[in-house]
């Protein structure tokens, strides 16, 4: 079975070559009990580690089953410990953080035996021993018998044909040394069972062979025996031994939490790096967040728009970064080459200022071939609205008070022309506000747009005629607002409001409010108390006096407009898309206007072209208001029309994007248009929002990567102080380190080992760092919001958390790996000896 032919080992030191077996020759049977006998330091435990694979021979040969092992890769000898040899040492060697069920376990874990059989056979040899009782005790928790037994167990459990025992009864007292040199006898009734051991009386009582030993050379043997052949060349066809990933991490895992205490500080300090990184990204996040939805809700107030006239901030942001990043070099704008710049004190100027004057004005002629493009887009990718920038001829009646008595005055809304459209899609407006009452459907149904916790200032009240004296109040109730006068307009129509004056040119009825009032309550009083009366009233009136007018013509066919419903800004709505305005109206409105303007159908009311608009049509070489001279200009003459309420097409057209994904395709549907076209055919798009939100983002982005590379310092100093943490757990486990080995764990095991417990240590800390950090962003976040009044500004996103985690894992164990290809080349004789 075992033969040993001429084998020598050498121990090689600096000063010396000493010599622990000279020439052994030797052979075993497949079933017999050895002991071998001799001095301490005779090379008795030398022996018994070649023949276990532990030690390698200098000279000679070792074979089993008539194989040579003399070329042995190390991995051959991983197997061959784990399927032929079982070994039981003198102080037990068993993994203390590990349960006795789980010590018998590890060699079947070794060999690849799923669970279900590595449980069942490992119950069997407990059994065998007389342990069934003590399966989930901890080795501490035995007696010293009781630990050779599991010793034995764990021997036996893989069924091996060797059963190697280095004084197995040399920490026991007589009757526990009895019971495991019985156990041992038993044991080699189906196997070779080789003892050490210092007990001549012992071994003379339970032992079929006894060898004795003297300065590494056999001086006796008992029972020798010569093989009459060679036997089975190929008999180790066993399965190469390996550590799974889930034993290395169980192992790992189990002696982490035997060090609770040191486990948990090391985690804490390793968090700490973690918190600072998982901080600035959960504030870059957060600040992304609310850019994004500070874009989201500008871009319904200053949406994506294709205008006859706007602005593009894109310039300005484009000069920014020419600025920032062409300094000394290049820009699109000027050309300053290397070869210009030799005097550093010269001051050289880059002409942007005629590049910025041009492009920043963006100028479309709209045209109705463009509308009909526009009304072809996806619709479940945007919605639109279409602008027509035509005078509303609204009018409110309004009381005032003069000098003491309260006169109502029908007096025109001047700026009805800032009155905000709303989109067709009314989730778009819904998503930002509130709604309470009605939503406006109807051609004379308007809204009330209020800020958030439902306040308008009284500077909007009075300028919008809703209540010119709300200086004096702090509050309406929603029902009082929808119900009493403060809700009700009216529309004059164009026949109503134009008259026709002198040489065929129109004028408006409309007078200024002062001399209304004088003109039609004061009419009889002298100068001095007329322009006293103008004055009160102009005083009361504040700065718009002179912007105010009473309307003086027929009302009986005026079209009522009333207030229906009350929009109030959402709490995580930043800017409302009805800033400007605190009275919308639906495209009815404008379609009402275009009719009783230019003639049509609304509502079912049929209505003629009106006068003023006939007159102006007939001679457009004169503005039939202004009374001036026009040039037949198809521009101009668009802008006559406006003025007198009609418009073909319009002049502003916005565009809702449902997503900032959809955004993209509105610009690419947008730009399409344009292929094939000549500059002045080209309409062109304005986002300034995204352009100008942008750039904040791309600054933030730019804090975020500098305060990541200042915190990331901190993590590779806790990656340091793992590197330190693993080799002391090298150090602390090196025993089971040699436990592991004498076992059949390869060198790549025991790497896996220390590595897994690195990757336990740092993706604890990283997922301990990421609960702490959404702790703190709790009352962080708070804070922010009372200071800031912004909510939400430290917002740790999953994927970010869980890149942290894995980063914090993948750190530690690139801290650990030296330590660990360390501990993977203990030589396993040594190991086992340290204490």
């Amino acid at each position: 079975m075992i033969r040993l032919t001429d084998v020598t080992k050498i121990y090689k030191t600096a000063e010396r070559k000493t010599a622990a077996l000279s020439g052994i020759n030797l052979e075993f049977r497949k079933s017999e009990f050895v002991s071998i006998l001799g001095p301490s330091g005779c090379g008795k435990t030398t022996l018994l580690n070649i023949i276990g694979g532990l030690d390698k021979y200098t000279g000679g040969n070792l074979t089993f089953n008539g194989k040579s092992t003399k070329t042995f890769s190390d991995g051959e000898w991983d197997t061959y410990r784990n399927s032929t040899v079982g070994f039981v040492f003198q102080n037990y060697n068993l993994i203390s953080h590990q349960n006795v069920l789980s010590n018998v376990e590890m060699a079947l874990s070794l060999s690849g035996v799923n669970s279900e059989e590595k449980r069942r056979r490992a119950i069997e040899a407990l059994v065998r021993v007389g342990l069934e009782e003590h399966l989930r005790k901890k080795p501490s928790e035995l007696s010293g018998g009781e630990m050779q037994r599991v010793a034995i167990a764990r021997a036996i459990v893989n069924n091996p044909s060797v059963i190697l025992a280095d004084e197995p009864t040399g920490a026991l007292d007589s009757k526990n040394s009895l019971q495991i040199m019985n156990l041992l006898k038993d044991i080699s009734k189906d196997r070779l069972v080789i003892t050490v051991t210092h007990n001549e009386e012992l071994a003379a009582k339970y032992s079929t062979r006894i060898i004795k030993l003297k300065d590494g050379k056999v001086i006796s043997d008992g029972n020798p025996y010569k093989s009459s052949d060679e036997g089975n060349l190929n008999a180790i066809k066993a399965r190469k031994s390996s550590m799974p990933l889930s034993v290395a991490l169980k192992l790992s895992l189990k002696n982490l939490t035997a060090k609770k205490f040191r486990t948990g500080l090391t985690g804490i300090a390793c968090s700490v790096a973690v918190i600072g990184i998982a901080l600035v990204l959960s504030f870059q996040n957060g600040l992304n967040i609310f850019v994004d939805k500070l874009q989201w809700d500008t871009m319904s107030s200053i949406p994506l728009t294709v205008a006859s006239t706007a602005t593009d901030y894109s310039v300005y942001a484009d000069m920014i970064f020419s600025s920032v990043n062409s300094a000394g070099s290049e820009s699109s704008g000027n050309i300053i080459s290397e070869s210009v710049l030799k005097d550093k004190f010269t001051l050289y100027v880059k002409h942007n200022l005629s590049a910025m004057t041009e492009s920043t004005t963006v100028k479309n002629y709209i045209t109705e071939n463009y509308i009909d493009y526009v009304k072809k887009i996806d619709k479940s990718k945007t919605d639109y609205n279409l602008i027509y920038n035509i005078k509303k001829n609204i009018y409110k009646s309004v009381i005032l008070n003069d000098a003491g008595v309260n006169r109502s005055v029908n007096a025109l809304t001047y700026n009805a022309s800032s009155w905000n459209q709303l989109p067709s899609d009314k989730s778009i407006v819904l998503k930002q506000y509130d709604l309470y009452g009605k939503y406006p459907e109807s051609s004379n149904e308007l809204m009330l747009v209020t800020g958030k916790n439902s306040t308008v200032s009284d500077t909007m009240l009075t300028t919008y005629f809703l209540d010119i004296y709300s200086n004096g109040k702090d509050s309406y109730s929603f029902d009082e607002f929808l119900s009493g006068g403060y809700s009700n307009y009216n529309l004059a129509l164009n026949n109503d409001y134009y008259a026709e004056g002198v040489n065929g040119y129109y004028t408006e009825n409309k007078q200024n409010i002062a001399d209304y009032m004088v003109d039609n309550y004061h009419s009889t009083l002298s100068d001095i108390a007329k322009n006293g009366i103008k004055n009160e009233i102009n005083g009361a009136l504040g700065t718009y006096a002179d912007k105010i007018y009473a309307y003086t013509g027929n009302t009986e066919n005026s079209i009522p407009l009333k207030i229906v419903g009350i929009l109030t800004l959402k709490e995580d709505t930043t800017y409302g898309m009805f800033a400007s305005s605190p009275i919308v109206y639906t495209s009815g409105l404008t379609d009402l206007i275009k009719a009783q303007a230019g003639g049509g159908i609304c509502n079912g009311v049929t209505y003629g072209e009106s006068d003023i608009l006939k007159a102006q049509k007939s001679d457009f070489t004169k503005n039939i208001l202004t009374k001036t001279s026009e040039t037949d200009n198809p521009k101009n003459n668009a802008n006559l029309l406006k003025n007198l309420g009609w418009a073909e097409v319009p002049n502003t057209v916005y565009f809702y994007p449902y997503t900032f994904s959809d955004k993209e395709y509105v610009k690419n549907y947008l730009d399409a248009y344009n292929e094939g076209k000549t500059e002045d055919e080209e309409i062109n798009y304005v986002d300034s929002v995204g352009v100008v939100l942008g750039l904040v983002k791309v600054l933030i982005d730019g804090i975020t990567k500098v305060l990541l590379i200042l915190t990331s310092v901190s993590l590779f100093v806790s990656a340091i102080m793992t590197a330190i943490l693993s080799y002391v757990s090298v150090l602390e486990r090196t025993k089971e380190i040699g436990i592991l080995r004498s076992i059949g764990a390869r060198k790549i095991d025991i790497v896996r080992l220390f590595n897994s417990e690195s990757v336990l240590l740092g993706g604890g800390a990283g997922i301990l760092g990421i609960i702490l950090t959404l702790i703190i962003e709790i009352p962080l976040n708070a804070f922010l919001k009372k200071a800031t009044t912004i909510g939400g500004l430290a917002v740790l996103s999953w994927y970010h958390a869980l890149l942290i985690i894995i980063l914090s894992a993948v750190l530690t164990v690139l801290a650990g790996l030296i330590p660990a290809m360390m501990a993977g080349k203990r030589d396993p004789v040594k190991a086992l000896r340290s204490e």
